[in-house]
């Protein structure tokens, strides 16, 4: 072929071409590729060196892509696959669903109730009962409630019951109740209340109550049960043993009119703490006792704080057979000053009320508050006097 005719295959083929640009360091590589017929390929490289390369612009990121989900009215079935489902599929967001046993669809927007259970595979926001369970991958908004149990693979804000527990792998915005246990993976504000074990794996903004509640993080606001656990409480944190690695921990010392010297541990949130202790007499040594109290924590300017405590103590005194009635009720008020970071002095009065089936205490003033009857009750103001550490 002669190179006329080269020439004029080539010009075709370029105009008909597609660029390509490669960046390598600072040198731009153009490189145009040219298909032709099985007796021709041309390949044209051009190098521009030390010629400075602007940064290409970014590509915009394509839109996410929509669900392919059908939107219908209302869907009935008596199992999943068995009624609506069976024709339309399970890609289906309903308005109104209703599931003699079982139903299984996408999403819904409504009103959802199932004899036995509810599953949805994307979302769920309206109401939703089951007569035992509901399943929802993926969030929630609404109304939400279980014989049995409700898991929900991500976020639940309304309001979630069972009568045994739910499970929620996201924040919860709302009201959590049931009958055994609470599991959140993620914050909780509002309300958390189980008869048995909250568990969060976060924070706690309202109010949590529950035998035994266990916070990752901070609660702000009330923790009421038994046995409390989280990292501090900046609020209430109510409870016959409170666990706050960093809230307040003090061992206290004192001794009382009465003679008896008590030792214990006083633990809690910025401004509610438990105070456990035990005691002897040292006049008496067979004279023991043992006190639980609940107290309030002001800090005061300067130095000082105030602690307001109401504690009940158990006495085994010498010659007095075990188990018999011996317990003094004690409203006490210290002020405290600190000394050094971990040392204080603590004193304050205190308005004791003893009940016993010993008769009237000896050798203290006592004003009787009754005396018939093998019970008796006996009141006397007091005065206590300490040292706190840590």
């Amino acid at each position: 072929m002669g190179t006329s005719n080269r020439a004029a295959l080539l010009t075709a083929a370029l105009l008909s071409a597609t660029p390509c640009l490669a960046l390598a360091d600072d040198e731009l590589e153009v490189s145009i590729e040219i298909e032709a017929d099985d007796d021709y390929q041309a390949r044209i490289d051009i190098m521009l060196a030390g010629v400075p390369v602007p940064e290409p612009p970014a590509l915009p990121k394509p839109p996410p892509a929509e669900p392919d989900l059908d939107v219908v009215f209302i869907g009935i079935d008596f199992l999943p696959g068995v009624g609506s489902s069976s024709r339309v599929g399970d890609r289906q967001v309903r308005v109104f669903s209703a599931n003699v046993i079982g139903g299984y669809s996408a999403g819904l927007a409504g009103v959802e109730g199932a004899g036995v259970f509810n599953i949805e595979s994307e979302f769920a926001r309206g109401v939703q009962g089951a007569g035992v369970f509901n399943i929802v991958d993926g969030p929630m908004g609404g109304v939400q409630g279980a014989g049995s149990f409700n898991i929900v693979d991500g976020p639940m804000g309304g309001v979630q019951g069972a009568g045994t527990f739910n499970i929620v792998d996201g924040t919860v915005s709302g009201v959590q109740a049931s009958g055994v246990f609470n599991i959140v993976d993620g914050d909780v504000s509002g309300v958390q209340a189980t008869g048995g074990m909250n568990v969060v794996h976060g924070d706690v903004r309202g109010v949590q109550a529950g035998l035994l509640n266990i916070v990752s993080g901070e609660v702000r606001g009330v923790q009421l049960g038994l046995v409390n656990i989280a990292d501090d409480v900046h609020g209430v944190g109510l409870g016959l043993v409170n666990i706050y690695p960093d809230g307040r921990f003090h061992i206290d010392t004192w001794m009382d009119e009465t003679g008896q010297l008590s030792q214990g541990i006083k633990h809690g949130s910025s401004w509610l703490h438990n105070i456990y202790a035990l005691g002897i007499n040292p006049v008496r040594p067979l004279d023991v006792s043992a006190t639980i109290g609940l107290g309030a924590h002001w800090n005061l300017p300067g130095p000082f704080f105030a602690d307001l405590d109401g504690m009940l103590r158990g006495n085994k005194l010498r010659g007095v057979p075990w188990g018999t009635l011996y317990q003094t009720t004690t409203l006490r008020g210290n002020l405290g000053m600190n000394l050094a970071p971990r040392l204080a002095i603590i004193a304050g009065p205190s308005w004791n009320v003893l009940t016993t089936t010993c008769g009237q205490p000896d050798g203290r003033r006592v004003q009787v508050l009754s005396d018939e009857g093998r019970v008796k009750a006996y009141a006397w103001p007091g005065l206590s006097v300490g040292i706190q550490l840590l």
